[in-house]
C-alpha cells in the first residue's frame, strides 16, 4: 500500500509541476472553504474547492459514461465518481488556482486512481465501495477487468493530449502502481 500512495504522490507532482506547500491544505482538500465562481478563491486566496470539486465531478462522470456506454454500464458512472477527490483537491491547492488544464489533468488522475480501485476490488473480492456495489458485481469479473483497463487507458489518453512529459510521468506511475 505504501508503494501505491508513494506512486500517486509522484503523479500528483506531475499534475502540478510547481507544487507549493500550504499549512491548511488538509482542510482545503476536504472542501472546507467558501463557494464561489469559476476560478474563484476563498478568503485566504486559495482556490474555491467546492466549485472545483463540482466541476471535476461533472468532467470525471462524463468520461466514465463515455467509457462505460458501449458496455451498457453507463449507469454506473455516478458510482465510480463517488470518491472524495482528495488527490485532485490537493493538486488544486498546490496550483493556487483552478484552470481548465488543471481540471483535465485531475480528470486523468482520478481515472487512473479509479482504474486501480476497480482492479483492487476484483482481487480483494470487495463488494461495496463508498456505500454502493463495486463494478465487478453487476458487470462480472471479466468485464470489470476490461472496464478498469479502459478507464486507465482513457486517463492515459487525456495525459497524452496534455503534454508528453505529463504522459510519461503518468505511465511511469501507472507501471509502478500495477507492479506493486
Amino acid at each position: 500500500m505504501f508503494r501505491l500512495i508513494h506512486s500517486f504522490g509522484d503523479l500528483l507532482q506531475a499534475v502540478q509541476p510547481h507544487f507549493h506547500c500550504c499549512a491548511d491544505a488538509r482542510q482545503m482538500a476536504h472542501g472546507i472553504i467558501r463557494p464561489g465562481g469559476h476560478g474563484a478563491k476563498d478568503c485566504s486566496g486559495q482556490p474555491d474547492l467546492l466549485d472545483f470539486g463540482a466541476r471535476l465531478t461533472r468532467e470525471v462522470e462524463g468520461e466514465y459514461r463515455r467509457a462505460l456506454l458501449p458496455y451498457g454500464l453507463a449507469g454506473h458512472a455516478g458510482e465510480l465518481t463517488a470518491g472524495r477527490l482528495v488527490r485532485s483537491r490537493l493538486a488544486a491547492v498546490a496550483a493556487g488556482e483552478v484552470s481548465d488544464r488543471l481540471i483535465r489533468r485531475c480528470v486523468a488522475l482520478e481515472l487512473l486512481h479509479t482504474s486501480t480501485l476497480i482492479h483492487d476490488d476484483i482481487l480483494d473480492k470487495g463488494t461495496v465501495r463508498h456505500g454502493v456495489p463495486t463494478l465487478w458485481k453487476p458487470a462480472g469479473v471479466e468485464r470489470a477487468l476490461l472496464l478498469g483497463t479502459i478507464v486507465a487507458t482513457t486517463g492515459l489518453e487525456i495525459a497524452q493530449v496534455d503534454c508528453a512529459e505529463f504522459a510519461r510521468a503518468f505511465l511511469e506511475t501507472f507501471q509502478r502502481v500495477n507492479g506493486a
